[in-house]
């Protein structure tokens, strides 16, 4: 997808020395995205603490947390979004 639709986007991952880590980081033109991905229909408090994490470095970043539950919201700066409508809408979602 990033290749066919010219993103330019790097793919990298962030872990901290704690080994706290996102999942994977798409860099480029258009700014940064942090992803995070749960195997669960449901978002715990705690889900969204890496992402928080790698704002505190990166506050510009766009932060995602895909999941497979059905609710689309934001917390703190972070979208939470179904992994299903976010795989329909990746393009829209890092353009």
């Amino acid at each position: 997808m990033n290749d066919y639709h010219n993103l330019e986007y790097s793919i990298f991952c962030w872990r901290t020395q704690a080994r706290e880590e996102v999942d994977f980081v798409l860099y480029g033109p258009r700014g940064i995205h942090a992803f995070e991905l749960k195997h669960s229909d449901r978002i715990r408090s705690e889900d969204t603490d890496t992402l928080h994490l790698f704002l505190r470095d990166y506050p510009t970043a766009k932060c995602h947390l895909l999941y497979l539950g059905r609710e689309e919201c934001s917390e703190g700066g972070i979208s939470i979004v179904p992994l299903e409508r976010a795989l329909k809408r990746f393009v829209e979602i890092v353009a």
